[in-house]
């Protein structure tokens, strides 16, 4: 369980994992650019984020991973991508 301290508070906190891929049109509008996550393969959707990450949240059990085995297929995705160009 992850916790986070500061001004003498102490709560636990609950951390979604980087690699997990949430297809909205974020990369779009980013600034520096960046992929339509929803062409990337296995994106999730972002309601079925928004509930894993809900229902984590009661019980702060530090890192969440919504789907495992995503980031390799998101960077898989990405080296096909550079090798086309």
């Amino acid at each position: 369980m992850g916790e986070q301290r500061g001004r003498g508070i102490s709560k636990p906190v609950a951390e979604l994992e980087d690699g997990d891929v949430v297809a909205t049109d974020f990369g779009l509008h980013a600034l520096g650019g960046g992929p339509d996550s929803r062409t990337l393969p296995n994106a999730q959707d972002a309601v079925e984020v928004e509930r894993i990450v809900a229902d984590a949240i009661p019980f702060a059990r530090g890192d969440v991973d919504t789907r495992p085995g995503l980031l390799d297929a998101a960077v898989e995705h990405l080296r096909r991508l550079a090798r086309a160009q």
